[in-house]
């Protein structure tokens, strides 16, 4: 199974306070799963149908910090729990939506804020849109505030064949 996402870090107060993040699953799990819930009209899944399912994908990937973790001047945490989670089939593809509080908000001026999106098993790949495409900055974002890129090689997966991805932010 794959992911595309992207995470759009919400500022207040020039910090960051959370990040708005979406998948799109590819087509095969998309139409297996729009097939197997959406259950009133084939192809397609209405707003029940679509309740039903984020209630059962909130509380699987609780267990795995839903697929996103946090890393605040070089601690990881883990994500406990999430806001807004929404679904919607579109286009033969399934999305998610849900928010990420930072709690307490980080300062990307004084502090070293980064993430990381990844299935510790394996089973699902998750991957950040492309560089000015996977990550955008909203609210009031201090005048630059830029993204970087590398293999966060403290973190095998699969056997040490891959690595996550390590999201740094900085801001001046």
């Amino acid at each position: 199974m794959w992911i595309d996402a992207t995470v759009n870090l919400v500022f207040k107060d020039k910090k960051i306070e959370a990040m708005n993040i979406t998948w799109v699953f590819d087509e095969v799990y998309s139409g297996a799963t729009i097939a197997d819930f959406g259950k009133h009209q084939k192809g397609s899944m209405d707003q029940s149908e679509l309740k039903g399912l984020v209630e059962l994908s909130t509380k699987s990937l609780r267990n795995y910090s839903y697929f996103t973790y946090l890393q605040i001047d070089g601690k990881r945490r883990r994500v406990d729990s999430v806001k807004d989670f929404t679904a919607e089939a579109k286009g033969g593809r399934l999305i998610y939506h849900f928010t990420v509080t930072v709690s307490p908000p980080v300062d990307p001026l004084k502090q070293r804020f980064e993430f990381l999106l990844f299935d510790e098993t394996y089973y699902v790949y998750v991957g950040l849109l492309a560089k000015g495409k996977g990550v955008t900055f909203s609210g009031d974002a201090p005048d630059i505030c830029t993204d970087s890129r590398k293999q966060d090689l403290t973190t095998p997966l699969y056997f040490g064949y891959d690595y996550p991805t390590l999201v740094h932010v900085a801001c001046e």
